[in-house]
């Protein structure tokens, strides 16, 4: 009787075994990802701070003087704008008054009329509001055409400031991004500091429990480890060096998984052997060599491995009729034989003898099987 780890149980259970390994995992990554976010919140380089510190006081508080003062000469402009345009639209209003006060005073003059004294006086006055408005006009602009240099002179000024805080702007920034790379470097150490040696050690427990039952639940953790492990790698190494450490790391899984695969071909494990012993048995194909096993009233018929599905025979009648040794005409291996125990014809490269259940080892099939394989 096979032990009782080999059963694989209903598929059901399988697929929540499945279901559940995924859960744990993600949950692991979920967790992992909290980990990780509070060990980054350690707080990196300020750019004020630094900027503060290499630019010079004087230049700073001179730019700060001249912004200040280029604030005050553009708020001033601009009241002295909106007071010439108040006053365009008075003199405006004035212009017009004193040219009707004119007409009248010409017509009154080619009709040989004296005006009236309220006449006289409002043309006086006319007079006095334009002449003072146009003498106001050319106050403010005046004012606004030094206002306007003095904008000037202070641009230039601080033009010429700027050109020598940029070139220490330009060393602020360069020590910020020194400072910010080394603040990655050091967050990068620190959660990978975290992460390898979990991981390092989910391989261990890993080794330990490989032919354990509980190993999915090292696997669900193994792998939201190392995917965890990627994403750090990604956000903090630089993409030039990434894709390398990416690339570098693939070759050595797939090269790992060829060799992996390569030894099961070469040297498969005994259960693998046993599975494709059956299945051969099933399809009446010689396990070594794929030959059809003619026996009984399948000695006249030709099959291989794809075409047997389609062949119709009863297959109680072919074993009835067949019950007697066979040897593979094609690589000479003992298919089958007399059982030892109840001396009735058993498959040999099978564990138990259909006839009385007597059983053999797997591994002294495997070893049967190998020792009766022609020499390439």
């Amino acid at each position: 009787m096979p032990p009782l780890e080999s059963r694989r149980g209903p598929w059901f259970h399988r697929l929540l075994v499945w279901v559940f390994s995924i859960a744990l995992g993600l949950l692991v990554f979920w967790l992992l990802g909290f980990a990780v976010g509070d060990l980054g919140s350690w707080p990196g380089p300020v750019y004020a701070e630094i900027e503060r510190e290499t630019l010079a006081a004087e230049a700073v508080a001179e730019e700060t003087r001249l912004r200040e003062r280029l604030a005050a000469v553009e708020s001033s402009i601009a009241a002295t704008e909106e007071q010439i345009g108040d006053l365009r639209e008075s003199t405006s209003g004035a212009e017009q008054t004193l040219n009707r006060l004119l007409e009248i005073q010409r017509l009154s003059i080619e009709k040989e009329r004296v005006l009236a004294p309220a006449e006289t006086e409002a043309l006086a006055e006319a007079k006095t509001l334009f002449l003072a408005n146009q003498r106001r006009f050319q106050a403010l602009n005046q004012t606004l055409v030094e206002h306007k240099e003095e904008r000037r002179g202070l641009r230039r000024q601080h033009a010429a400031l700027d050109e020598t805080l940029e070139v220490q702007r330009e060393e602020a920034r360069r020590r910020y991004a020194q400072a910010a790379r080394r603040h990655s470097i050091k967050m990068a150490s620190l959660k990978l500091a975290v992460l390898i040696p979990l991981l390092l050690i989910v391989v261990g427990v890993r080794w330990r429990w490989r032919e354990s039952v509980y190993r999915r639940l090292v696997d669900a953790v193994g792998l939201a480890t190392a995917v965890k492990i990627g994403f750090v790698m990604h956000e903090y190494f630089p993409s030039r060096a990434f894709k390398y450490v990416l690339v570098g790391v693939s070759i050595v899984v797939v090269a790992a998984v060829l060799v992996w695969l390569l030894r099961r071909l070469n040297r498969p494990p005994a259960e693998l052997v046993l599975r494709q012993f059956r299945e051969a048995y099933q399809r009446m194909i010689c396990p070594v060599c794929e030959h059809p096993i003619r026996r009984g009233p399948l000695r006249y018929l030709y099959w291989n491995r794809r075409s047997v599905a389609k062949l119709s025979f009863h297959a109680a009648g072919a074993q009835s009729e067949g019950e007697e040794p066979y040897v593979c005409p094609a690589c000479a291996t003992p298919l089958y034989a007399t059982c030892e125990a109840c001396q009735g014809i058993r498959p040999t490269l099978l564990p138990a003898c259909p006839h009385c259940g007597a059983e053999r080892g797997v591994a002294a099939i495997v070893q049967a099987a190998d020792a009766d394989k022609p020499a390439p």
